[in-house]
């Protein structure tokens, strides 16, 4: 066919350019990631409700990926690169923050809702807040492993922020590039 038998027959030419930016990770039944847990997610965190989750045992995981029960603040569902990911606050009994993490849809069961236990909204707002800075500082969805830099990160006291940007970054790298 030529374009203008194309054109002719009201069919479109396929753009030149197109985002092709999708999920490509498969939803693993029992997981956040699959259809009958996903509104709950979504519940809870409207509902600023604390939650246990469990990491799926058979799902890859990083060096310090935590491991067993979580008891989070579920934060927000966010999507990057490849996957839908979970960032939420964990929570320790007697501490005012906990450290916040991001992890896959697909590695996350659910164990239970707590039914009481629900935060504010100022204090799930600023928990937001602090999230939303870390993004914008750390240039990815991995915060660290240090509460308190992370806390320092998220900072609006410039001092408090800068002794944790003020690395150097060496590249090594072949002639020719």
């Amino acid at each position: 066919l030529q374009w203008g038998g194309l054109l002719e027959q009201n069919v479109q030419p396929l753009p030149l350019r197109t985002v092709v930016n999708r999920n490509i990770v498969t939803p693993r039944s029992g997981s956040l990631s699959s259809s009958n847990n996903s509104c709950r997610i979504d519940r809870v965190i409207v509902e600023h409700r604390r939650v246990q989750l469990e990491r799926i045992h058979r799902a890859s995981s990083h060096p310090n990926s935590p491991a067993g029960i979580l008891n989070i603040w579920p934060l927000q569902v966010l999507f990057h690169n490849i996957s839908w990911y979970l960032a939420y606050e964990e929570w320790h009994m007697g501490q005012e923050h906990g450290l916040i993490r991001t992890e896959r849809l697909d590695r996350l069961s659910w164990v239970k809702e707590d039914d009481r236990f629900r935060r504010n909204e100022e204090a799930h707002y600023r928990s937001l807040q602090r999230m939303e800075r870390l993004l914008k500082v750390c240039g990815g969805i991995f915060f660290g492993e240090n509460l308190q830099a992370q806390l320092d990160l998220a900072s609006a006291t410039p001092a408090r922020q800068s002794k944790h940007l003020q690395n150097t970054l060496r590249i090594s790298c072949q002639e020719w590039s």
